[in-house]
């Protein structure tokens, strides 16, 4: 199961994505921390406090139970969809994509 380590890790490979030129530092002061702070949470030492847990949460889009891995992946129920939708005919299949694709945000 992810960690605080792991998620962080995760947002700071997807904030470099977003922008090349983001540096840790930028990052950590988005965050509302300092870049030690930062750079030990990618190591995994450490972690936040409630408050700044919840703030980078705000900041990141995510969930304070995504954040800190206390969740269930999405894998097995989206496995256990996919082997009912297979099954069903090609008409029931296009209007399940439909709806699907409809009411994702982009």
């Amino acid at each position: 199961m992810p960690n605080f380590k792991d998620q962080i890790n995760q947002l700071w490979e997807e904030a470099k994505d977003r922008d090349y030129q983001t540096t840790q530092e930028d990052f950590a002061n988005l965050l509302g921390a300092t870049k030690n702070q930062l750079k030990g949470w990618l190591r995994g030492s450490g972690e936040p406090n409630t408050e700044l847990i919840k703030k980078i949460a705000q900041v990141c889009n995510v969930s304070v139970d995504w954040l800190v891995g206390n969740y269930e992946t999405n894998v097995t129920v989206s496995h256990s969809y996919d082997e009912k939708i297979k099954n069903l005919p090609p008409e029931m299949k296009r209007i399940i994509d439909f709806i699907i694709t409809s009411h994702v945000k982009s």
